[in-house]
């Protein structure tokens, strides 16, 4: 559960699954998303993070709005 801190995770990282946890509820669907990372990208209110949900649906959160990102683990067993 490596934390996203730097605009570099987020890149390093593109393609792995994360979570974001944001101080309010992100993109009106709650305060935790989880998701495949897309990456990064310039948005109206400056950089976003790109997100694939589970549902296939791919949203972009403001990184103002985010609280906390990290890597999600997955057991391999």
């Amino acid at each position: 559960e490596r934390p996203l801190v730097r605009r570099r995770d987020f890149e390093r990282f593109t393609g792995h699954d994360i979570v974001v946890k944001g101080y309010a509820p992100l993109v009106d669907r709650g305060k935790r998303l989880e998701g495949e990372l897309l990456g990064l990208v310039d948005g109206p209110d400056g950089e976003a993070v790109r997100l694939r949900l589970e549902d296939g649906e791919e949203v972009e959160v403001a990184r103002k709005d985010v609280a906390r990102a990290h890597l999600v683990f997955h057991w391999n067993g």
